[in-house]
């Protein structure tokens, strides 16, 4: 392991760093060794977070069940929605570009954790950027991804993809990719706590694409 001080950070990362950020992953394409997440993984998402989802303790607990009935429909749009999914940009994403994985130096700036980094949609990075603890605002990502063309990115992140707005689009992924990851959290424990915000994710997915 190699370890460099990168020193402390000047000021925390905005939004406009965020766009830089992932123009500047984006334009090498994807990279050999990390895990795929193109259309055909997008379409099978729902479907292997229902058969996860069968396997946790707490599967027959409310949230579990609130969980399950809003896959199912979202397991029938998939296909549809998730076409488009490897337009560009498509490539190396950082998988969880938030503040902290951005450092802001006196001289640089460095891209930090890359534990769970994939080939995959880059609006799904963008999306990533304002977490999911707020309702998802199309407008907000929106901006963002305007603010990523200006920096260089490219600019078919503005298409719309499996007949919804760019940001939409990008928004109802990215929250049931977070469902899926809390659900996989909750094969791990006994309490509810992990599947309780995974419905709140499918919840706004399942909103944001109509179903």
């Amino acid at each position: 392991m190699i370890l460099v001080d990168l020193g402390a950070a000047t000021r925390l990362a905005r939004p406009g760093d965020a766009a830089r950020a992932g123009a500047w992953l984006h334009r090498g394409g994807p990279a050999l060794g990390l895990p795929l997440l193109d259309e055909a993984a997008l379409t099978s998402l729902p479907t292997r977070t229902l058969a996860a989802l069968d396997t946790v303790p707490g599967r027959r607990t409310p949230a579990a069940r609130h969980a399950a009935s809003l896959l199912a429909p979202l397991e029938r749009v998939a296909a549809q929605r998730a076409a488009g999914g490897e337009r560009e940009p498509f490539g190396i994403c950082h998988g969880d570009l938030h503040h902290p994985a951005i450092h802001i130096g006196a001289a640089r700036w460095h891209v930090l954790d890359m534990a769970m980094a994939r080939n995959g949609p880059g609006l799904l990075e963008l999306a990533s950027w304002y977490g999911t603890r707020r309702p998802p605002d199309p407008h907000r990502l929106g901006r963002l991804i305007d603010a990523y063309v200006a920096a260089g990115g490219s600019s078919h992140a503005r298409a719309d993809r499996g007949g919804l707005a760019a940001p939409v689009w990008a928004l109802a992924w990215h929250r049931i990719w977070a469902a899926a990851w809390h659900i996989e959290q909750a094969l791990s424990c006994l309490d509810d706590a992990s599947l309780v915000v995974a419905h709140r994710q499918l919840a706004a997915a399942a909103e944001l694409m109509g179903v």
